[in-house]
């Protein structure tokens, strides 16, 4: 979000952006190619609808999660915004405990390709 409008949060365009880039996905589904959606998805039913659209696009969907530990999480937050300050945006350890709230990790279920509905 920084590089292309210089705001990690501008109104309403984030959007727009992951709309248009979903889109994309679709289209390259549609055409018989792979896709990899790696934001957002922090949410079963955001995660289920997105599996949903694979589907209707004649694809299969797999729901990856690679668990990363607290320190570890902390620690590349920090290398990223020492070694690129212009493309990430500082986090708080009050803004990193507050991301962890709204995460729903996917369950076995999910892991195993069984989306909620």
């Amino acid at each position: 979000m920084l590089p292309l409008f210089g705001d990690p949060e501008p109104k309403g365009l984030r959007d727009v952006l992951e709309g248009r880039l979903l889109w994309v996905a679709h289209q390259a589904l549609h055409g018989g190619l792979d896709v990899i959606v790696d934001f957002g998805l922090w949410g079963r039913e955001e995660r289920a609808a997105l599996a949903d659209l694979a589907r209707h696009a004649g694809a299969r969907c797999e729901v990856r999660h690679c668990h990363v530990a607290d320190n570890e999480r902390r620690a590349r937050i920090d290398r990223r915004w020492a070694e690129s300050p212009s493309t990430t945006f500082a986090m708080t350890d009050n803004d990193h405990a507050a991301n962890l709230t709204v995460f729903d990790a996917p369950d076995e279920d999910e892991l195993a390709g069984r989306h909620a509905p």
